[in-house]
């Protein structure tokens, strides 16, 4: 039999998460989750979910490891992680990163203003 590759993922809401089927099989779901679950098949891997709910995700430790998927990854307890977070020079000295495939968009949400007369609205031109 085929060894899994371990795969760790910490579930965001709305983004990617694991159910368990009937069967105990976990399932991916939300967008994130079924983009992984692609790739892995595309890539005919067979693979098992870790979850994990560490709430530090790449601090460093004192011994030169990290927390959370990046931790488990470096330490052999993972194959693989999907995880929102930075990748910086520190992190990469020990694990390698793909590109990110998403980029989040920032955006300023304020009070509409008011309009103080016709000549200063855009919607006036």
């Amino acid at each position: 039999m085929e060894q899994k590759t371990i795969v760790v993922i910490k579930p965001l809401e709305l983004l990617i998460h694991v159910n368990r089927a009937e069967n105990g099989e976990m399932q991916l779901g939300g967008p994130d989750g079924k983009f992984l679950k692609i790739v892995l098949e595309a890539l005919r891997i067979q693979y098992e979910i870790i979850v994990t709910q560490d709430i530090l995700y790449y601090e460093p430790l004192p011994d030169g490891n990290f927390t959370g998927i990046l931790g488990m990854v470096q330490r052999g307890e993972a194959d693989l992680g999907l995880s929102y977070m930075p990748t910086k020079e520190i992190h990469s000295k020990s694990i390698g990163f793909s590109a990110p495939y998403k980029q989040e968009e920032l955006t300023f949400i304020t009070p509409k203003p008011e309009i103080l007369n016709q000549f200063c609205s855009a919607s006036s031109f």
